[in-house]
């Protein structure tokens, strides 16, 4: 059944005073859509009756209702996402990442109460300046010394946009993937990262040197292709590619990415990933941008604390360059609308197809 849904602009905006669930109807024992977080503005379309909810029912998407009980009016919200939505940072040797209390234990010159944990990445939601110091502060009030931190630089890395440069017709796209560049057959220098257009074919199929060539789609209706052998990716719209770029699939063994058919089964702004707890490497990630899970536990995201995309280096999931990943993030369905956190497919909003094969 379709839903009245014929609005071209909102009635209104609104922001999300707490955690908003996005249900499939008006009704909150319904399956739900989606996710908005506090702090989220949001588009409605208009009021709708329902049950379950003392603030009313609001149509905030073609298939889903929101509960306005914890929500304001607000101001239109029409800037630029950014690809990172905060700074992160870890520990070394050299930066222990003393965390204190608060800003007033530092203030007090409290000792800290410990450094960031191992095997962890934090997210930070501002700085502070003060007189010994510029501080970093995390979203539960801790405070962390900016010069005791070691910060993530994320990579810059963006891929080719066929549509605005298509690869000429008799050439192959190609990516350098040693760290100290690879030399060409002329003597010329391609930079770790650095794409070219191959003619000799005697490039194609070095170990470090990641190529891409249009192919035709087995089946259509694929919304992006994956080669773990070339370690890329591939966006179509329809049999159309339209866009390029290196991944970092998983390791092998047990940190293999599988490959096969699979459907969006979630998409998040962003989310904290944690290892089994009874994993060989564990690790903590904080704010992981871009998620799009296709599988328990495997999804394509972006990724800031690593650069070497082209080469395996995940735990199973599609590694992408944040802004890469943002580009997948927004052209794979179901669209995640404005203000929103996480969204669900459904039957009439089905979630694109990604294939994963050598």
């Amino acid at each position: 059944m379709s839903l009245p849904f014929d609005a071209a602009e909102p009635v209104e905006w609104r922001v999300a005073t707490a955690d908003v669930l996005v249900h499939r109807w008006a009704d909150t024992h319904t399956s739900l859509r989606g996710l908005i977080r506090k702090g989220g503005v949001f588009q409605v379309f208009g009021r709708v009756d329902g049950t379950g909810c003392d603030g009313g029912w609001a149509q905030v998407d073609a298939y889903g209702y929101a509960c306005l009980t914890h929500t304001d009016a607000a101001d239109p919200v029409r800037s630029p996402v950014p690809d990172l939505p905060y700074v992160y940072g870890h520990r070394t040797a050299r930066a222990p990442g003393d965390v204190y209390a608060s800003r007033a234990a530092w203030d007090r010159g409290d000792r800290p109460i410990g450094p960031i944990p191992p095997d962890t990445s934090w997210k930070f939601v501002a700085r502070e300046e003060t007189p010994r110091g510029t501080l970093l502060v995390r979203p539960d009030g801790k405070v962390l010394p900016e010069q005791l931190t070691a910060l993530y630089t994320p990579s810059t890395f963006v891929g080719r946009d066929l549509v605005a440069e298509p690869v000429p017709e008799g050439r192959t796209l190609a990516w350098c993937v040693q760290l100290k560049g690879c030399p060409t057959v002329d003597g010329e220098a391609i930079p770790f990262q650095g794409s070219f257009l191959v003619e000799d074919v005697s490039l194609v199929g070095r170990p470090l040197i990641r190529t891409w060539r249009p192919v035709p789609l087995p089946a259509t209706g694929i919304g992006a292709a994956i080669s773990l052998g070339q370690q890329t990716l591939t966006l179509y719209d329809g049999d159309r590619p339209v866009f390029a770029t290196l991944i970092s699939g998983g390791r092998g063994g047990i940190w293999r990415t599988p490959t096969g058919t699979f459907h969006v089964l979630d998409k998040m702004a962003w989310n904290d990933m944690t290892s089994r707890a009874d994993a060989e490497e564990p690790y903590a990630v904080d704010a992981v941008p871009w998620v799009v899970h296709i599988w328990p536990r495997i999804a394509l995201h972006g990724t800031y604390w690593h650069d070497r995309f082209g080469r395996t280096m995940s735990h199973g999931c599609v590694n992408l360059s944040p802004a890469d990943a943002h580009r997948v993030f927004d052209a794979l369905g179901p669209a995640l609308p404005a203000g929103w956190h996480a969204i669900w497919p459904t039957a009439e909003d089905p979630g694109a197809t990604v294939r994963i094969s050598w």
